[in-house]
């Protein structure tokens, strides 16, 4: 059995024994990667921590779909579909979402109508505890 690990440092890829039996396989980037694509989300280290954000592809994607459906939608059914994005809302993702919604509702304020509500932008993230069986 084999394990990946991801580490932001320079080298070639390695594979090192694992306290589990088989081994473990550790991709190094040199720290002058400044992202690495992931899922749909944007990983980097930013002041020695890591920072999750929604890919930029992917983000302007998100926008211009929601922008597209901001003047023909009801508002409830923009809110079901803002809150079943997909995103875990991590701080930065969650700053992502929110400059969404601010231009979804500033189209839907120009055209006339009703704005959406702050509730439907995903807040809390759902916790999975690694290596859970």
């Amino acid at each position: 059995m084999s394990y990946s690990t991801l580490s932001w440092a320079r080298g070639p890829r390695q594979k090192l024994p694992s306290a589990r039996g088989g081994e473990l396989s550790v991709l190094r980037f040199p720290p002058t990667t400044s992202t690495l694509p992931l899922a749909g989300y944007s990983l980097s280290v930013r002041s020695g921590r890591v920072s999750v954000r929604i890919e930029p592809g992917e983000y302007r994607r998100l926008k211009a779909s929601f922008l597209e459906r901001a003047c023909h939608r009801s508002a409830e059914t923009l809110e079901a579909d803002f809150a079943g994005v997909g995103f875990q809302p991590y701080a930065p993702v969650r700053v992502q979402l929110l400059n969404i919604w601010r231009a979804v509702n500033r189209a839907r304020q120009a055209a006339g109508f009703d704005r959406f509500q702050l509730r439907a932008v995903p807040w809390g993230r759902c916790i999975v505890p690694p290596f859970s069986s």
